[in-house]
């Protein structure tokens, strides 16, 4: 049946040549007469141009895949020699602290630190590539909730030590893969934690549902920074202040707008320097999303 259904077919020109038309025929009774009429478009350039793009996708796909290799290949193949560094460089460290001078064991002690900040690099930068890895089929039911109250009792040394408090308001329970998710929210409470004012923390978790999408707002009461690099500490291995713990990877915002896009949502910030922070990223409501717990109000940093 071809009447009244627009169909894709190859044509050919006088000269041989085959090229690609939409084909429409309809059907019309004009003075006890059926009358048909068809419509022919040559679509060539939309084919051509459904093709380069099909042909970008390849690549891409191929680009990512090779950053995908190149992750697993670095990480993998630079932690056996890195903990066989970090392994001599503590045993030096035991058997002969006080022995070589001062300056060997400050030099021995800035080596081992260096050595345990490339471990966590490579081991935030394979975190980074394997996040498209992950099949959105793998997605299950997520009490936020439970999850956040969950990462804070982990965190609960880091918070006493810089007098540390978070406020866990009513929240959603989500359709999202639960172990992307609890790293999305680990990266931004640490970040808090690690750029804290002096004083008391305090960071408030909330959730406000808005339209088709649940907006979930993290705000602290930290350092803060100038808007003008609110894009920037989205892109890997940015790092914005002086990191006194030599901890800070710059990979931490960078892993969260990776893993909220991989969730089709979105992820920004409010800040003002000396006054705090606050991350706020989106996840979009479907079906499969439960709103349980009625979402607190968000605040503001």
């Amino acid at each position: 049946k071809i009447i009244g259904v627009g169909r894709e077919v190859v044509a050919t020109r006088k000269d041989g040549t085959l090229f690609p038309i939409d084909l429409s025929v309809s059907e019309a009774p004009i003075d006890n007469q059926r009358i048909f009429t068809g419509v022919i478009r040559d679509i060539s350039r939309r084919k051509s141009a459904e093709a380069e793009v099909d042909l970008l996708l390849a690549k891409q796909q191929h680009l990512y895949q090779e950053l995908h290799d190149l992750a697993y290949i670095v990480s993998h193949e630079l932690q056996e020699p890195l903990l066989t560094i970090t392994s001599y460089l503590r045993l030096l460290a035991v058997r002969y602290r006080d022995r070589l001078g001062k300056d060997a064991d400050d030099y021995i002690e800035r080596c081992t630190v260096a050595a345990s900040f490339v471990d966590k690099m490579i081991g935030d930068l394979w975190e980074y590539a394997r996040i498209d890895s992950v099949e959105k089929t793998q997605r299950t039911k997520v009490d936020t909730n439970a999850t956040v109250k969950s990462i804070v009792g982990e965190l609960a040394a880091a918070l006493n030590e810089v007098h540390g408090s978070v406020t866990v308001e009513s929240l959603p329970v989500v359709h999202a893969n639960e172990r992307l998710l609890s790293s999305l929210f680990r990266h931004i409470l640490e970040n808090a934690i690690q750029f804290k004012q002096d004083g008391t923390l305090q960071i408030r978790v909330s959730a406000q549902a808005e339209d088709s999408q649940v907006i979930f707002s993290i705000a602290d009461n930290g350092i803060g920074l100038d808007m003008a690099y609110a894009r920037d500490v989205f892109k890997i291995f940015l790092k914005l202040n002086a990191d006194e713990t030599g901890t800070h990877t710059g990979m931490g915002l960078a892993v969260c707008k990776k893993i909220v896009e991989h969730h089709d949502g979105s992820i920004w910030l409010e800040s003002t320097p000396k006054v705090g922070t606050t991350v706020s990223f989106s996840l979009p409501t479907t079906a499969n999303i439960s709103q349980g717990p009625e979402p607190g109000t968000r605040q503001r940093a």
